[in-house]
């Protein structure tokens, strides 16, 4: 790993294990789990919240007090963002004495950030009285955005590739050639792209956030994430 590092950003790196007694005891641990959970299911963010809090109290006499998880966003398909939070035991952030362990967690997916829910409502069932439950959840795209990077492959594959994942695609995009690497771009204007199409992902090796131009590698690849 770390030789990998080196040849790749020519710094040298340090890594070290460290062990971790309860998994509820750290908040970093705590934080994946929840921003893993809503990535391949949709699954309400109270739902999540209730069963980290029944868990909790296992490990309460193991020097736990309590327990704070904050949800922001366009929960549940409100139109304005707001931040939600659910708490268990002795949360108070006043005390200077306390030893407080704090860590963010972004829901991420292979299409970037989905932060836009779609709601839906059963069948026969009357309109009005709200909106219904999440059914999925999108992503921004702007016009001119790289959606799918591929190297390490013939040109004439990756233009193949790229052909077969433009079909599935709501929008127009142009097959692009720049410094050695082969990628997608959007062509014309569009809003949103639909993050719940999961069969682009056996057509590409290189995806990338939308937010912060990361890319992000395939697990069977030979690379690691590094920044563009």
């Amino acid at each position: 790993m770390r030789s990998l590092l080196y040849n790749r950003t020519n710094t040298n790196t340090l890594i070290e294990s460290v062990k971790i007694k309860s998994v509820y005891q750290s908040a970093s641990p705590i934080a994946q789990d929840i921003s893993f959970q809503p990535r391949n299911k949709t699954r309400s963010f109270r739902s999540i919240f209730s069963q980290i809090v029944k868990d909790i109290p296992l490990v309460m006499k193991k020097g736990v007090e309590g327990i704070r998880i904050c949800c922001s966003g366009r929960l549940e398909g409100a139109e304005i963002a707001r931040t939600e939070c659910g708490k268990y035991g002795k949360t108070s952030r006043n005390v200077f004495n306390q030893k407080i362990d704090y860590a963010p967690a972004e829901v991420s997916t292979r299409y970037g950030i989905s932060d836009i829910p779609i709601t839906g409502k059963p069948t026969e069932v009357r309109m009005g009285r709200g909106k219904g439950n999440p059914t999925g959840w999108i992503a921004r795209v702007s016009r001119g955005q790289i959606l799918f990077e591929m190297d390490g492959v013939s040109l004439s594959n990756a233009r193949q590739a790229a052909t077969l994942a433009a079909h599935k695609l709501c929008s127009s995009t142009k097959f692009v050639q720049w410094s050695g690497t082969m990628a997608i771009r959007i062509s014309r204007r569009s809003n949103t792209y639909n993050a719940r199409n999961n069969r682009l992902t056996s057509r590409c090796l290189f995806l990338r956030y939308s937010d912060f131009g990361f890319r992000i590698m395939d697990l069977g690849s030979r690379f690691m994430a590094f920044p563009l």
